[in-house]
């Protein structure tokens, strides 16, 4: 059974500074995910890889199309379902990280990772894990770099130990050192049974990884 079988989804936006042009990025996307598995998308920019993150996620509605989520043996269409769904969706199986962070003034790193649910010890863990060095763990994030904001927004959604993550450019940022850091990270969340749907400009090529690449082009996923 897939733990994500998305059928159908196709989704469009008005361009209100084009004269109200529609412009469709999404049609008719067919993606079934299996449980512990991790699923890359790559594709040109503007090609509507986020968008299906987004939609996934429901921050952004789809205009047609299921998104069934299976959760405890049952299964909720994440694109049909009301906000109460959504967000219970949010809070026990579905974690996004972005490619932006926005900050809150003058909380920490480590208190922001900490607010997830995790202690102390192993909020400083995990944000090691991806990198971050340990005299940054007490600053703000709102002085970081770009992609020092990236782990900790990553951090943050690792530490809400969701069984379904989406990841958007996660690594676009760092460097070399720092990136293999995350992709560890990531390879072991998978270990651990995660499914992942990651959207990757260069897809990883860590050993064991990634299951499969998919390119969004024109709309529709291909085989890559």
């Amino acid at each position: 059974m897939s733990a994500l079988a998305i059928a159908a989804l196709t989704k469009s936006y008005t361009r209100h500074l084009l004269d109200g042009k529609r412009s469709v990025v999404l049609r008719n996307i067919d993606l079934a995910l299996e449980p512990g598995t991790f699923t890359v998308i790559n594709g040109p920019s503007g090609a509507g890889k986020s968008s299906l993150l987004r939609c996934i996620y429901r921050s952004a509605l789809p205009d047609s199309g299921r998104i069934d989520l299976r959760t405890n043996g049952a299964t909720v269409d994440i694109a049909a379902a009301d906000e109460r769904t959504v967000l219970r969706m949010r809070r026990e199986h579905l974690a996004m990280t972005t490619q932006f962070l926005s900050v809150v003034p003058r909380v920490s790193a480590l208190d922001l990772v900490r607010a997830q649910g995790v202690d102390r010890a192993g909020a400083v863990e995990l944000l090691a894990s991806l990198g971050l060095p340990p005299d940054l763990h007490g600053v703000p994030p709102a002085t970081f770099s770009g992609g020092q904001r990236q782990m900790i927004n990553l951090a943050i959604v690792l530490a809400r130990s969701r069984p379904l993550l989406l990841l958007d450019e996660v690594t676009a940022s760092l460097d070399p050192t720092r990136r293999n850091a995350v992709l560890q990270a990531l390879l072991a969340r998978k270990h651990a049974g995660v499914t992942m749907l990651g959207v990757f400009h260069d897809p990883p090529k860590m050993p064991g990884l990634v299951d499969r690449v998919l390119t969004l082009r024109d709309g529709t996923l291909h085989a890559a």
